[in-house]
């Protein structure tokens, strides 16, 4: 190669080398031969062709249904995970091969993402939608598997009058939906896809979905483009209600089975509960088919086998006092109910209940469905008082508690006594044996609480303190063990009979 020279000791030759793709290694020497034929050689140098590399991110590739009859809008993030700039880059959306949107980038910049957004008319359908980078491969990348993403598609707009009513099905006929008349005040858009992310049951274990018409477990959504055609608790207008029909396998004999049992209902899944919520539905063996009209708003729906016939369970208990039903609570006493299913309790229809008034001032923790607590802060006067908690799980199970109380806001002591008495030297419970509690009712909250043991004769043998002070119903001590009979001196009491007093001090 010719060689120009710089000055006694530096010279500069260029070599044109035949293009690489995109991260070839490139190795390469430099050989010197002197006028007396003396050859050098340089070590090997290497170095890594650089260039653009298109990839569509699938997380990004998405696809909105407008309002409109048909319409279809494309955003999709295309990524250059390459080291230098691209070139101008073509976006393609494609269905069975042929182009039905593009777009054209100009450039990428090396590990930028830019957004491109495409839209289309599709016919209402079933689609395979893919897209492509750099389509026809005009200039050279480290690979081309990631320049292609493909996403399923339901396009099943209609619309919806508010002068008539109208019925419309998914595009698998698995489902069919009637529109009432005056479900909306003005024309809009409705749709009925194929839920995409079929939510999982896995909170739910004694549910299971039910194969349709088509063989397949799936859910569906009925959507509305429009939500200010909804009201503000996102029903439908006039008090309208939708019918949904399910059409489910005539040939699996499971599902078959259960129609003779009428052992499935329709489901509506909601989304902040990451739980399905049972509707319910008649069912029509003559059309394999289940039915039910009191569907209120759009939503998530599908059809379930339920086994579960198991109520909530409902434990009471007051803050800050030990409570048995028909005792005395103060009359600003927080009642707390802890409500357990395990399929998971409907927070939505909770209900409590005072002395027959339904009462609407009190906290729900709706973070776990299978446990939850509800808290129920009382302001009565003196009186007695019933309060009914009535739940029903997601599968539809009912319970109710009942409490009794009352409320006397005249301090007292009542409901006085002990147990064993006689006390017993042999009892079933070896921990006791010798022992006895003391148990007694408070009217309101007392500042201290004492018991004296007294012997026949009036000589104090023992005084007990510490007790509970709190409005209610008491036991002491409040352990595996009774008091062990013991006097001030740590001597067992001898056989014989005792009186014991107790002192309530309050102001």
């Amino acid at each position: 190669m010719q060689m120009q020279q710089c000055d006694t000791l530096t010279y500069v030759t260029e070599c044109p080398i035949s293009a690489f793709l995109n991260e070839t290694i490139v190795s390469y020497l430099i050989e010197v031969i002197d006028d007396s034929l003396n050859q050098f050689s340089s070590e090997d140098i290497q170095y890594t062709v650089t260039g653009p590399d298109i990839d569509i991110q699938y997380e990004y590739f998405e696809f909105l249904v407008s309002g409109q009859p048909a319409g279809a809008h494309f955003e999709i993030d295309v990524l250059n995970k390459g080291k230098i700039p691209s070139p101008s880059t073509k976006i393609i959306i494609k269905n069975d091969g042929l182009e039905i949107a593009s777009s054209t980038v100009d450039s990428l910049l090396p590990m930028k993402t830019q957004r491109i957004s495409l839209n289309c008319n599709l016919a209402a359908g079933i689609y395979d939608l893919i897209a492509y980078a750099n389509p026809d491969t005009e200039f050279y990348e480290l690979k081309y598997s990631n320049n292609v993403q493909s996403k399923e598609f339901y396009i099943n707009n209609f619309i919806i009058s508010p002068e008539v009513q109208s019925t419309h099905s998914s595009l698998d006929s698995n489902l069919v939906v009637i529109f009432p008349s005056g479900i909306v005040n003005d024309s809009c858009y409705f749709y009925i896809n194929k839920y995409e992310e079929n939510p999982q049951t896995s909170l739910q274990p004694d549910i299971s979905q039910i194969l349709l018409k088509d063989g397949l477990k799936i859910s569906y959504e009925i959507g509305i483009f429009d939500s200010t055609e909804l009201t503000e608790s996102g029903t439908f207008q006039n008090n309208k209600n939708i019918t949904l029909t399910f059409n489910y396998s005539e040939t699996d004999s499971l599902t078959q089975s259960l129609e003779k049992e009428r052992n499935f209902k329709i489901y509506r899944y909601k989304p902040e509960f990451m739980h399905w919520f049972l509707l319910g539905g008649d069912i029509y063996p003559e059309n394999d088919a289940i039915t039910y009209s009191f569907i209120d708003r759009p939503g998530i729906y599908s059809l379930f086998q339920n086994n579960d016939l198991t109520p909530p369970k409902i434990d009471v208990n007051v803050e800050g006092q030990e409570f048995t039903n028909g005792e005395y609570v103060d009359d600003n006493a927080t009642f707390s109910f802890l409500l357990e299913d395990d399929n998971g309790i409907d927070v939505e229809k909770i209900k409590i209940f005072l002395s027959g008034e339904e009462v609407t001032n009190y906290s729900i923790s709706k973070q776990n469905l299978n446990l939850v607590p509800v808290k129920y802060q009382i302001d009565v006067d003196k009186g007695s008082y019933t309060i009914i908690i009535s739940v029903s799980d997601v599968n539809g199970n009912y319970q109710e508690c009942v409490v009794n109380f009352s409320v006397q806001k005249e301090f007292n002591i009542i409901h006085i006594g002990n147990y064993p008495n006689p006390v017993r030297s042999v009892t079933s419970d070896p921990n006791n044996e010798g022992r006895t509690r003391f148990t007694y009712t408070l009217t309101d909250d007392a500042d201290d609480i004492k018991i004296k043991i007294f012997t026949v004769s009036g000589r104090l043998v023992n005084t007990l303190s510490d007790l509970p002070t709190t409005v209610g119903y008491h036991e002491y001590p409040r352990a595996t063990k009774g008091w062990d009979c013991i006097d001030y001196d740590g001597r067992k009491l001898a056989n014989g009979v005792y009186f014991w007093k107790i002192i309530a001090k309050k102001g």
